[in-house]
């Protein structure tokens, strides 16, 4: 007999094991998908989309991180965001018009009523009054300006028979950058002076300081000015751009669709971070210090402030099982950007479980930060190449 086929909501811990199902498909049922699903800003709540067989688990979805409180918002439709605030939720509906409705059920606005691009529709400003968004209507595509629920809605920009992919507003809150059929541009927030930046590119990504641009154009990997006058090259090859990390040392560039590459920036010191690994019997427990994936020898390492030893040249510490409590470890290296880790300790000697509970900044992190003239950002002139070969399924595969 052919099973059901049942796509479900599950909480995973950072390695991979299931913590707790949150979702469940009635018994009688044998199609059942969650096909989105997005957590909220904050972290305490999960938006997510089903459809299947059954009406009543079926439509659009909010639910606590736990797996309570759960409320259905919507018949139908397709998650797409949430609001800076967490007060809102925005979605596609069956005919690809764009909503948005309040975590209560209430307020539901129509931002469109024609065809509405479903990948990169929109964009918040940086301090999450407004929002962009592209529609698809009679005359071409145009890009809309609205507030933060999705009312006020006024055209920003037509572009008659053209294509326009991913409008993105630059972190500065200045400028917005959009493609049109296949070249990068950049406009004011009021719809002025419209700028060419590159041509014939098929990816594009905001740097997180706003100062420059990344895109691919001809498989390679450039970087550019918001108005387009300085251009460099970062890597010769690129497929897309998966984003930069929220410190912009860092840029994930795909190759293959399952080759992934890292470009690194000059000017920004590396992150560590701190595994806990499984005890050896007794008082003895380990821990590594890695960064990005390779082991840091000679790290120091504090417990509580005090230093309790230097990490071998596999990254690799053993110290004594601390008291039950709540402890900072922390690994610093000159060169390296330190980090601390928080313990939990249950139990006593022969018996403690130690439970990390994630990592925190240490209490200089501030000061880690490469310092720059406001008009430039480190490593857009001097930039190093760090190619690390990672193969696991992508979040996206195609063009």
């Amino acid at each position: 007999d052919q099973k059901p086929l049942r796509s479900q909501l599950y909480l995973l811990d950072p390695n991979g094991f299931v913590l707790q199902q949150l979702t469940y498909a009635p018994k009688d049922v044998e199609f059942e998908f969650v096909e989105t699903a997005l957590w909220s800003n904050d972290g305490k709540k999960i938006a997510y989309s089903a459809a299947g067989q059954s009406e009543s688990e079926n439509g659009l979805w909010i639910i606590n991180e736990n797996g309570t409180e759960k409320k259905r918002l919507s018949d139908g439709g397709v998650t797409v965001a949430w609001s800076p605030d967490d007060s809102r939720i925005f979605y596609f509906d069956e005919n690809s018009s764009l909503y948005s409705i309040k975590v209560d059920g209430t307020d539901k606005v129509q931002l469109s009523t024609e065809f509405t691009r479903n990948e990169d529709v929109f964009s918040f400003s940086p301090d999450g009054k407004n929002l962009i968004f592209s529609n698809v209507n009679s005359d071409g595509v145009s890009i809309f300006l609205a507030d933060s629920t999705g009312k006020n809605v006024k055209v920003l920009e037509k572009f008659p028979g053209s294509l326009i992919f991913k409008p993105s507003w630059s972190p500065k809150g200045d400028k917005i950058a959009f493609t049109q059929n296949e070249d990068l541009y950049t406009i004011n927030t009021d719809g002025s002076e419209k700028s060419l930046i590159a041509s014939t590119i098929t990816d594009y990504e905001w740097h997180p300081s706003g100062d420059f641009i990344s895109f691919v154009s001809s498989g390679s990997v450039f970087a550019t000015s918001p108005d387009g006058s300085t251009k460099i090259k970062l890597a010769e090859d690129g497929r897309l751009l998966e984003g930069w990390s929220p410190d912009g040392s860092r840029l994930l560039v795909s190759n293959e669709p399952t080759d992934l590459s890292i470009i690194k920036l000059g000017g920004y010191e590396d992150p560590l971070s701190i595994d806990f690994l499984t005890p050896a019997k007794g008082e003895s427990w380990e821990l590594r210090v890695r960064c990005m994936s390779e082991p840091v020898a000679d790290a120091l390492i504090t417990l509580n402030g005090k230093e309790i030893g230097l990490t071998n040249s596999s990254g690799f510490l053993n110290y004594s099982c601390p008291d039950a409590g709540r402890h900072m470890v922390n690994a610093s290296k000159t060169g390296y950007r330190s980090t601390n880790r928080v313990l939990i300790v249950e139990g006593n000697s022969s018996t403690s479980s130690v439970t990390p509970v994630g990592s925190e900044p240490s209490s200089d992190s501030g000061k880690e930060t490469p310092s720059r003239p406001a008009s430039q950002t480190p490593g857009f002139r001097g930039i190093t190449l760090v190619l690390l070969l990672l193969c696991f399924i992508r979040r996206r595969i195609s063009l």
